[in-house]
Formats: structure tokens, C-alpha cells, sequence
């Protein structure tokens, strides 16, 4: 880690602390940097409960499966661990955790996920840009209002990912699954 930890945390975080080892069983490294500036902390934990909540047009299944390849292609071990946990929590498919990294090649992936596979690493790729293409393809799935959350949600992971990355938060060891966690980026 690049940071010292916060300690002891603010009043502002101990309700998240609280929510935390109580559904984890200890409180995750991020928060204890975020505690630098909780108000921020409280912020971007509100910005994705609203993204990752039941009744998003998004399938749960579909948006842990984002977060976890973004979590890849920023190379981030805490966030793919945690991923990795909320993937197999919410599908019965594990083997996709293993696969993920060469989803364009690999027959588990349907037409929907290789869609949104390929549009998340299209948005985090500051080389690339979205194509018209892209869009008309995704608009099989989704409405205005559901495109609109998927590119919020690939952009808070990458902002999740990214600063977790840069302070070499470690993986906490939530899901024992193995799968890589370098990966290039594929083009389909």
C-alpha cells in the first residue's frame, strides 16, 4: 500500500464500517484511504448503491461481471477479488470468473455479455472511442436509461479500479477462485 491507512476513522465512516464487517466479516482497505476525505467516501458509496441496486435495468449478474473485467484491465487485485465474489454470488456460471480474460474467444459468453464486454473496454480505453456501431448493438439490450447506468457503472469501476490500483490496495482474499488477474485488452 502507497498510503497510510486512516486511523482511527471518522463518525462519518463507521456506519460503513459497521455495514461492512458485518457483510464481509472485516472492513475493506479502500474505505480506509477514502477516510482521508469521507465526504467523498460517503459520495461515491451513494453514486454506486444507486448503480448496483435490485431494480436496475441492468441484470445483477450482467453488472458484477462488468465490474470484474474492468477490475482486470486496470490490474486491480483488491477490486477483482471483491468482483470475483459478488460474480459468483449472484451466478451459478463460475466458469466465466476463469474465462473472463479471453471472453471474445471463449463459447460461454453469450451475445448480450460480448456486447457489453467489448463496449466496457471501448469506454476505460483512452485510445479507442465508441462507435455508432456499438451503440445501435447495445440498444438490442437497452434503452436510453439502461445505456446511460451501463456507462455509469463501467466508469465508476474504472475510477474504483484506477484508485485502488494506483494505492496498491491488496486483494483481501474474498473469493478463492484463480483466475488472472493480468489481462490485456482483447478486441473482438
Amino acid at each position: 500500500m502507497r498510503l497510510k491507512p486512516v486511523s482511527p476513522i471518522s463518525w462519518w465512516l463507521k456506519p460503513f464500517a459497521w455495514w461492512q464487517r458485518r457483510r464481509y466479516g472485516s472492513e475493506l482497505q479502500p474505505m480506509r484511504f477514502w477516510g482521508y476525505r469521507p465526504k467523498l467516501f460517503f459520495l461515491i458509496s451513494a453514486f454506486f448503491q444507486t448503480l448496483d441496486r435490485k431494480k436496475s435495468p441492468i441484470a445483477a449478474e450482467l453488472r458484477a461481471l462488468v465490474c470484474l473485467r474492468v477490475a482486470q484491465l486496470h490490474q486491480c487485485h483488491f477490486c477483482i477479488d471483491l468482483n470475483q465474489l459478488k460474480y459468483a454470488q449472484r451466478s451459478t456460471q463460475l466458469d466465466k470468473i476463469t474465462a473472463l480474460h479471453q471472453w471474445p474467444q471463449h463459447p460461454e459468453f453469450n451475445e448480450q455479455e460480448r456486447a457489453v464486454l467489448a463496449y466496457c473496454e471501448t469506454v476505460i480505453d483512452i485510445h479507442r472511442q465508441v462507435s455508432d456501431a456499438q451503440i445501435a448493438e447495445l440498444r438490442t439490450w437497452f434503452d436510453d436509461a439502461a445505456l446511460m447506468e451501463l456507462t455509469a457503472l463501467i466508469s465508476f469501476q474504472s475510477l474504483s479500479a484506477s484508485f485502488n490500483a494506483a494505492l496498491d490496495v491488496p486483494a483481501q482474499g474474498f473469493c478463492a477462485i484463480d483466475a488472472p488477474n493480468k489481462s490485456p485488452r482483447n478486441t473482438p
